[in-house]
Order: C-alpha cells, then structure tokens, then sequence
C-alpha cells in the first residue's frame, strides 16, 4: 500500500514509521513524495521540523494537540502520522520542564495523555 506525501524531507521519520506500521499492523506501507498532488496524506511539517531538530523544542500537548489527541496539519485536517509517532515515542517527554517530573526524574502521570 502507497501512500503520497508532499515532502520526503523527513525521511527517517517516515522510514521508522513504515516499518512501525509492518510490525504492528503486517501492512507493507511505503511514502513517496507528490508535492502538487491534492490527494497527498497532510502533513505537519513545523512538527516533523522540530522532530528533526528536537534539541529545546517544546513537545507539550498544548503546543500540539489542542483540542483534542491528534496533531492537526491545517484546520481540519488530521496528521495522522504525526499523531502516530508523537504518541508511539512518548514526544511529550522529550525536553520536558522540571515541574513535569516528579522527585525521581519520571515524566508524571498527572502530565500525560
């Protein structure tokens, strides 16, 4: 199963996704970039960018799952392979304020999903 996407910018992103959803689902899915395309999957690229670049981002949930536990890429349009790897590698984690850990480092429960 093919999936088009607008950008491969974030490749070992998507690469860790395909395999992800192989193992867990046994569907082979693959992204191939077709940036004009208007079927494309939508993407959140300022996500995707501040994976890339991950070092003091914020990856709180009210930066990026306002409403409700998906991250958007536009209006109404979910990410859902942002989505996917926000909740899969625990990004609410990463960079975490001190007052989100309790007294021995943990990411508290109170802080998450």
């Amino acid at each position: 199963m093919s999936h088009r996407i607008p950008t491969q910018s974030y490749h070992p992103q998507f690469q860790f996704l395909e395999g992800l959803i192989k193992k867990t689902q046994g569907v082979d899915v693959s992204f191939f970039e077709a940036p004009d395309d208007p079927s494309c999957l939508p993407i959140n690229s300022s996500f995707f960018e501040a994976v890339t670049n991950w070092k003091g981002q914020d990856f709180s949930h009210a930066k990026w799952m306002i409403d409700k536990p998906e991250i958007k890429a536009g209006e109404n349009q979910r990410d859902l392979l942002a989505t996917i790897f926000y909740l899969v590698n625990c990004c609410q984690e990463w960079n975490a304020k001190e007052s989100d850990k309790d007294e021995f480092g943990r990411f508290r429960f109170e802080r998450s999903l």
